[in-house]
């Protein structure tokens, strides 16, 4: 250890210390009560004054004189910043294992500055292993204990561990080979096996510790025993674990006892240890059976869904190393859920040749007829060679009998209802292996004492989730009385109720329901499949009406989205509001169906519905036409003016104009290369008729294409587009502000030099902490255009007024969009200014610039 100096307290609290720079504090613990894992160090420490020390916190081996001796673990350097004092815990750079009656040294290393450690010595409790160790600086020699003769309400407590106490390995799992089922054995082809299973131990891990960097797997024993006579057979004894074995967390031994026997059941189990040598609990038994035969049922049948009570025959493959056949079969039943067994062969003497394929018939096995579902099975079977010796039960073949329809359940009439239209009967029936169109749901009309009238097969409604069927007048022989109804299910082999005869199937309980004369509704209004408003009128017919509900439903669900329950009424017309009784509102293409309910002074009811869809007519299309003007200084038409007729809707119904321009397909196929994207201009309001286009570039041939949109109910509709194409076509160079383009306008002659060069785009960077900056290209470029224009003007003032408003364009800022006679159309701005390179004063000035595209999107102006 270095030289260190150790400063007793000036003040009268023998609670804290002062250690210099390179200083070291030393503490013995007391003997550890239980072997333990220490991961982790702390002590409560301040800065006494303005320096900046820094802590490293070690664990040390203790010789023995009890004296700290060679370093076992330490924690990272850290800072302590505070000036008060406050608890540090700190990991140490690797788990440290202290075993019981052990003592631990633990020390406290300053650098950089003094540092200030509480409860140094204070309380001193005298003994072999509980000491305080410090050295004096410029000498080697080791004062041991150190003590302060005052007391403390802390003790003498300076630097502690954080441990945790070793606990000993779970019980080994996944162990293999075997079973843990001792009437089904696993059955193995080796006579040596390889015996293996799992290390789990609660201490694998501590603190922020990873598995693998603590308590590891040590030994494992396994013991084997004869299952029939329980004869120990083998013991391993404690082995040690490899390093692969620990990296795995799994042990593996193999067996090198006395020689196994074909046919013999044998069981056994093992435990395992850890680093302090503490034995798990014993694992459960795994049995395991040697034998040359097994049954293969990769292709077995039966299995699935069997739609029979006795399923068979029961076919598989017989497989043996040695070649032998067999000379007997068992088969047996397993319930799936359970593993209990449900029906079980005797041994059956069928001879199978090598690799032969299997068959019992259900008679062969004597079984009883299984019920029908929901049970859900599996079957094994297993093989005897002419060796006697069995193999192991197969793998298990899922199965089950159909399961049978419920018994359905009436939906509607409810029991007891009264109708005054032929009702429509509806039930649900439910079947966990068929359903809808896979069952056939039966009928029954009764009269008031039970007879059968008739017997109607039900259709299944997907939508609504029920079978139906609706009566008709033959069905109640047209006659006004009280009827019962019932329903049977069934699904192609077996009736609800597990019935296998029509006879004995299980009807639903018969509901009562009585057809009486009542009021007869007649809708009227609408008689069409479409309305065209969401505030349609109703109309219906019905003599002695007294009351009225309307019920709007939404299709294809049916669910009710107005309702306007029972209105004493005598009135035949309902006009549907805007906003209906559920919040909801109505949109194009809803497909409703109407009801209309009425009922009678008698209280009774009678009703009538119908379909319609929502389809709003379209709106007009707007034919819109061109007309080339100029422009301020233009020489020739080089403005299209897009003039459209007004809408014929009210302004609170009107919503607006869509304009926009696109190139046209022809142009496009004809030049692939030019820009395809539309420009949207703004929504027009319904005042505005025209709209006045700046920027269309020359020999390009455009399409306009105009659209208006308008209210409908909820709905905003918009009409079919109309087109219009022209080509604009001109000499001169345009340059115009984009915010502005009708006053901030210049035009040269452009029958002068000009070159166009692509820029590469870049950016130019200065990352921290470095003195030249980095500059990044990308792979987009713009145009730089280098040019010489004349102007020219009808005298010297309008080419005056034509360069201020040049050096307006530039000095303002704002995009700009250049424009040539030869079809190119940039946006950006001057990035040499303007030049006039004639002597001023006459009405042609040659100006010589360069303008450079910047970033910026034309194709959206809404």
């Amino acid at each position: 250890m270095p030289n260190l100096g150790y400063k007793p307290p000036s003040t009268p609290s023998p609670d804290q210390a002062d250690l210099d720079a390179s200083s070291v504090l030393a503490y013995v613990a007391d003997a550890a009560s239980a072997n333990s894992w220490v991961y982790a160090i702390g002590a409560r420490l301040q800065r006494p004054d303005a320096g900046s020390p820094n802590v490293t916190l070690g664990a040390y081996a203790v010789d023995t004189g009890g004296n700290p001796a060679s370093l076992l673990g330490q924690s990272a350097a850290f800072a302590v910043s505070g000036t008060t004092e406050a608890e540090y815990q700190r990991d140490l750079g690797a788990v440290v294992k202290v075993g019981n009656g052990a003592s631990l040294g633990l020390a406290v290393l300053a650098t950089g500055a003094r540092v200030r450690i509480g409860m140094a010595g204070a309380n001193w409790v005298p003994g072999a292993d509980s000491k305080t160790f410090f050295w004096d600086v410029g000498t080697t020699a080791l004062h041991s204990p150190f003590q302060v003769d005052a007391s403390s309400y802390e003790g003498n407590l300076s630097v502690w561990a954080i441990a945790e106490t070793n606990v000993a390995p779970n019980a080994p799992a996944n162990c293999a080979p075997g079973a843990t089922t001792q009437s089904a054995p696993t059955q193995i082809t080796v006579l040596t096996p390889t015996f293996a299973g799992d290390f789990r131990d609660d201490n694998e891990a501590v603190g922020s510790f990873a598995i693998g960097t603590c308590d590891k797997l040590k030994q494992a024993r396994v013991q084997v025993y004869n299952d029939a006579t329980g004869a120990l057979v083998w013991d391993s004894g404690a082995q040690n674990a490899s390093s692969a074995d620990q990296a795995a967390r799994r042990f593996s031994l193999a067996y090198t006892g006395p020689a196994l026997a074909n046919g013999t059941v044998y069981r056994w189990q093992s435990t395992v240890s850890d680093q302090w040598s503490a034995w798990s609990a014993v694992s459960g038994w795994r049995y395991f059976t040697i034998g040359a035969g097994r049954i293969d049922t990769t292709t077995a049948s039966p299995t699935g869904k069997l739609n029979t009570q006795t399923p068979g025959p029961f076919v598989a493959k017989w497989v043996h190393t040695g070649g032998l056949a067999t000379n007997g079969i068992e088969v047996r039943i397993l319930d799936n859920d359970s593993g209990a067994t449900v029906r079980a062969s005797a041994t059956l003497a069928i001879a199978v040749a090598n690799n032969g394929t299997v068959s019992v018939t259900w008679a062969q096995t004597a079984f009883a007829s299984l019920p029908w579902g929901p049970s859900r099975y599996v079957w094994q079977m297993r093989g005897r060679d002419t060796g006697n010796v069995f193999s192991g039960w197969s793998g298990g073949v899922p199965f089950w009998t159909n399961d049978p329809p419920a018994v359905p359940a009436p939906y509607s009439p409810a029991a007891n209802a009264i109708v005054t239209t032929y009702p429509l009967l509806q039930a649900t029936c439910a079947d966990t292996d068929d359903a809808g169109t896979q069952l056939t749901l039966t009928f029954r009309i009764m009269n008031a004492t039970g007879t059968v009238l008739q017997t109607r097969t039900g259709t299944w409604n997907a939508t609504a989730g029920r079978y139906q069927y609706q009566v008709v007048a033959a069905d109640f022989s047209n006659s006004f009385a009280d009827y019962l109804w019932d329903c049977y299910a069934f699904d192609g082999h077996v009736w609800s109720g597990g019935a296998t005869t029509v006879g004995t199937a299980q009807n639903s309980a018969d509901r009562k329901l009585t057809y009486a004369s009542g009021p007869v509704v007649v809708i009227t209004n609408p008689t069409t499949p479409t309305i065209t408003t969401n505030t349609s009128t109703l109309t219906w017919t019905c003599p002695g009406q007294t009351k009225r509900r309307i019920v709007v439903q939404r299709a294809p669900d049916y669910a009710t989205i107005h309702d306007t329950g029972w209105v004493t009424s005598t009135g035949h017309g309902y006009t549907l509001p805007p906003l209906l009784s559920t919040g909801e509102q109505l949109h194009e293409g809803d497909v409703l169906h109407f009801v209309v309910y009425a009922q009678d002074a008698n209280g009774l009811t009678g009703q009538d519905d119908a379909n319609a869809e929502l389809d709003y007519p379209t709106p007009p299309a707007l034919q819109p036409s061109i007309v080339l003007i100029k422009g301020r200084g233009d020489l020739t038409p080089t403005v299209v003016q897009v003039e459209w007729p007004a809408s014929s809707y009210a302004q609170d119904q009107f919503r607006y104009y869509r304009l926009e321009r696109r190139i046209s397909a022809d142009m496009l196929l004809a030049n692939p290369a030019l820009d395809p994207a539309p420009v949207v201009f703004k929504r027009f309001e319904v005042s505005q008729n025209g709209y006045t286009d700046w920027e269309a570039t020359s020999g390009v041939e455009y399409e306009y294409r105009l659209n208006q949109y308008v209210t409908q109910g909820a709905d905003v509709l918009h009409s079919p587009s109309r087109t219009v194409v022209v080509t604009v076509a001109f000499e001169a160079t345009i340059l115009h502000a984009v915010t502005d383009p009708a006053d901030k306008r210049v035009v040269f002659d452009a029958r002068r030099g000009r070159t166009i060069t692509p820029v590469v785009d870049f950016a130019v960077v200065a990352p921290w902490n470095q003195q030249k900056p980095i500059q990044f290209e990308s792979n987009t470029f713009y145009h730089e255009i280098d040019t010489e224009w004349v102007l020219a003007a009808q005298t010297p003032q309008d080419a005056n007024y034509d360069l201020w408003r040049l050096e307006q364009m530039v000095t303002k800022g704002g995009i700009l969009c250049y424009r040539d006679g030869r079809g190119h159309c940039f946006y950006g701005r001057f990035s040499t200014p303007p030049v006039e390179i004639d002597p001023p004063g006459g009405r042609l000035r040659s100006v010589r610039a360069t303008f450079r595209e910047l970033a910026y999107d034309p194709s959206a102006k809404d």
